[in-house]
């Protein structure tokens, strides 16, 4: 996955310097990188967030929104059709 422009990059390091060195260890996403990952459209993923019932989990600092992969990955694993 790639990293969306370096002037996000600084303004998250201004922000919270232990969720940016996750986000470069791969443990936290982008939105673009969730929407990449799960292969939805923005505003899909803007209504799984927004969801009254089982909402996609999520990290907000400031304008910035981070997911943790492992989240994201167990949120998925809870929409299995037994």
């Amino acid at each position: 996955m790639t990293f969306e422009n370096p002037g996000h990059i600084l303004k998250l390091m201004k922000t919270d310097k232990k969720l940016l060195e996750l986000h470069f260890l791969g443990e936290m996403l982008s939105r673009e990188q969730v929407q990449e990952y799960l292969k939805i459209s923005r505003g899909t993923l803007l209504r799984l967030m927004n969801a009254t019932e089982n909402p996609i989990p999520y990290f907000k600092l400031k304008r910035h929104v981070l997911f943790k992969k492992a989240d994201v990955e167990a949120w998925l694993e809870s929409k299995r059709v037994k």
